[in-house]
């Protein structure tokens, strides 16, 4: 059991929470973090199946969910989402602590989001808006995955030149790549009356 926890279920960005039932030989996994696509966990399945002394028992994956814009609504709707999810698992003891665990980090990244846009919106007076989301990227390539945290800005002057624009997301990502302690962050320019990109600024080195 332990050996397919450790080497099978792995994903980047993914957080496992397991627990064995020994009556229903049931293995209930929780997955918690960036999504897993689901050719991934039925191939987990099949490799489950192949295990030694477990040919005969059942494992079942929940998958839980990655944040959206963080925002109050944004929050209410992943804690509901989780909330769904996690009831399906018979085991309370699981239930609870892999809701514990994912609802705390929901909320943290909230209240984190709420400092930095007050800190954006007072170091940054031509930006009259912001949103966060998790991007999850896939490179087929390398077969890696990678979790870039993006920031989608909006500028309340228009009159603002290009190199200006610039200028000013250079300098927020790097402001953030050391508020964050990470360097994975990625800036998206956002039209003021529509909702394409049009200009990017990231920092993410390989």
């Amino acid at each position: 059991m332990n050996q397919f926890m450790n080497e099978i279920v792995q994903y980047d960005g993914m957080r496992p929470n397991d627990e064995w039932n020994k009556d229903t030989q049931t293995l209930d996994i929780v997955m918690l973090g960036a999504p897993v696509p689901q050719p991934i966990v039925d191939e987990w399945k099949k490799k489950f199946k192949s295990q030694e002394h477990l040919e005969e028992a059942n494992v079942r994956f929940y998958q839980g969910s990655t944040m959206p814009d963080v925002n109050n609504e944004g929050v209410e709707i992943v804690q509901e989402e989780l909330i769904d999810k996690l009831r399906l698992i018979q085991d309370k003891d699981v239930r609870i602590a892999a809701l514990e665990d994912e609802l705390r980090r929901v909320n943290e990244q909230g209240k984190n989001f709420d400092i930095i846009s007050e800190e954006v919106r007072l170091n940054y007076p031509q930006i009259s808006s912001i949103s966060y989301a998790e991007s999850v990227n896939k490179d087929f390539i390398t077969q890696l995955t990678d979790t870039i945290a993006e920031y989608n800005i909006r500028f309340n002057d228009t009159t603002l030149t290009q190199q200006d624009r610039g200028a000013i997301k250079t300098r927020m990502a790097n402001w953030l790549q050391y508020r964050l302690k990470t360097d994975k962050i990625k800036i998206n320019e956002l039209e003021r009356s529509v909702v394409s990109t049009t200009d990017t600024v990231e920092v993410s080195n390989p």
